[in-house]
């Protein structure tokens, strides 16, 4: 399964209505593993055409000590 999310961003060309490639899920996971591993605190996930709480299931879980959060999910 693939899902279309900037948890792996920055990517600028979805906001010029070309959309981003989609992630599998394993991607999304690692991504959320590295940031811990990097020291992050918190991973969050807009909305902004993707969905917002899917990626941050994944990566809650994959981890164990990052926080999770949206930027506006309407």
């Amino acid at each position: 399964m693939k899902v279309e999310s900037v948890i792996l961003g920055p990517e600028t060309g979805q906001y010029a209505g070309r959309g981003q490639d989609a992630q599998s899920l394993g991607a999304i996971a690692a991504a959320g593993r590295r940031a811990e591993h990097m020291g992050f605190d918190v991973v969050n996930t807009p909305e902004a055409g993707h969905d917002a709480f899917l990626p941050l299931g994944i990566v809650a879980e994959h981890t164990t000590t990052i926080r999770l959060g949206t930027n506006v999910a309407i």
